[in-house]
């Protein structure tokens, strides 16, 4: 199944001076006159060892024209590989670049330092695009020609991507790491808020920076272990993360917090329950068509209503705009983006007067859900809960039934989001 993540984008307020601003990547260089590094005993028994992942994420008001700015993020990466085996070489003869939601490739320069410490400069003109590498979407792959073993691949690349209120780094590799760096800058006025999991150190504004332009948030961590993914384990979920996202806008608010858990519930609470009457009307008809007995009970409908839906119904993931999303347009077309089936529930369950919450979780075996942390990243699957029959259905999921959902999804906290009615007004309430 397709990942859902629908991020609301808060309006970020403030006076840019636009002639003063220089992103950050554009102050990072790799150092000319580089040698190799001495490695360690233990390194040397090593196939492969990461000398350096460093980081640097930014949000960043580019100067779009006409005296006005667009906020993106420019996201910069810098690796130090040495290579010590056969494996090794093939494993790192490639540089791969995901390019959802990135804008443009700004830069990419790559080079190999042998182990007598002569440096090739790499070609960056030997790429190959990828529409769906690997079902993960668009990606730019470089070939690194020359490489050897006792010797180190470096690169650096940065892209300007479209802004994103919520962020994930992840830390995946089953080779070890000697250092690991991670630097987020935004605007003195945007505050960022960053939790680190499986064992990274605490990532935190550090006490000798001062910039009155900008904020920053850093971590640094040394000898972190890589590991071989486990058949049936949950790998991605235990390699080391760091989660981050836009907490503060202290030209509006220094105490608010933005993009909470209340926040996240009134949104898709919107997205689900804001249909038209027609579209009400329309679901009525299709519950009635379905030729459900009123005395039938609870259990016996949702699951008459689930049948029906999975049956007549196929969800396309890539699937956008009305006739996909909208009950009438679902109705017609047979068809159905992963929000519009969500939609269409719904409505039945209404028209069947059964009560519903809206829950959205995360894959267990990707990350384990943190409620404690109110990112948005987390919400990546839908479920439908029955507080009356204190049981669940994934809707989005064609070969699972009532009461037996994937069980990835299981096993762990969700966003539960329930529906209120107060005078005549609805609105959704998270926990």
């Amino acid at each position: 199944m397709r990942r859902l993540v629908i991020l609301f984008l808060f309006v970020i307020v403030g006076v840019v001076e636009l002639s003063a601003q220089r992103p950050q990547y554009k102050r990072h260089e790799w150092d000319d006159n580089r040698k190799l590094d001495t490695l360690t005993s233990l390194e040397k028994k090593e196939g492969c060892v990461i000398m350096l992942d460093k980081r640097i994420i930014e949000t960043f008001f580019d100067d779009a024209g006409n005296g006005q700015s667009a906020v993106v993020n420019y996201s910069t990466r810098h690796m130090i590989i040495r290579l010590n085996t056969d494996y090794s070489i093939e494993y790192y003869n490639k540089v791969y670049i995901p390019m959802t939601n990135v804008l443009e490739l700004v830069e990419f320069k790559a080079r190999f330092i042998s182990k007598d410490g002569k440096i090739h400069e790499m070609d960056n003109k030997n790429v190959k695009d990828v529409e769906n590498y690997d079902n993960n979407g668009p990606y730019k792959i470089y070939a690194l020609e020359g490489i050897e073993i006792g010797g180190e691949v470096e690169y650096i690349y940065t892209v300007r991507k479209i802004f994103r209120s919520f962020g994930t780094e992840n830390y995946r590799s089953a080779f070890n790491y000697r250092k690991i760096e991670l630097d987020i800058y935004s605007p003195k006025h945007i505050k960022y808020d960053a939790k680190c999991y499986n064992g990274l150190p605490e990532i935190k504004a550090p006490d000798d920076y001062d910039n009155d332009d900008k904020r920053l948030l850093s971590m640094e961590a040394t000898n972190v272990e890589g590991y071989e993914d486990e058949m049936y384990s949950a790998a991605n979920a235990s390699y080391p993360r760091v989660e981050f996202k836009f907490a503060y806008n202290t030209s509006v608010s220094r105490s608010t917090r933005l993009n909470t858990w209340d926040d996240a519930a009134e949104t898709f609470h919107a997205v689900v329950y804001t249909y038209s009457p027609n579209e009400k009307r329309m679901a009525e008809m299709l519950y009635k068509k379905m030729d459900i007995d009123i005395a039938t009970g609870k259990v016996e409908r949702i699951r008459k209503i689930e049948s029906y839906v999975k049956s007549h119904f196929t969800i396309r993931p890539d699937a956008e705009g009305a006739n996909f999303e909208t009950v009438a347009g679902i109705i017609k077309s047979s068809l159905a983006s992963e929000t519009g089936i969500v939609r269409l529930y719904a409505a039945l369950f209404e028209a069947a007067d059964i009560k519903i919450e809206i829950v959205l979780t995360s894959d267990r075996f990707e990350k384990q859900f943190d409620g404690d942390f109110d990112s948005w990243t987390y919400l990546q699957y839908f479920l439908i809960y029955f507080p009356q029959t204190d049981n669940f259905l994934a809707p989005t999921d064609q070969f699972s039934r009532y009461g037996f959902v994937p069980g990835e999804l299981c096993n762990q906290d969700g966003l539960f989001i329930k529906r209120i009615e107060l005078g005549g007004v609805s609105s959704g309430s998270g926990s």
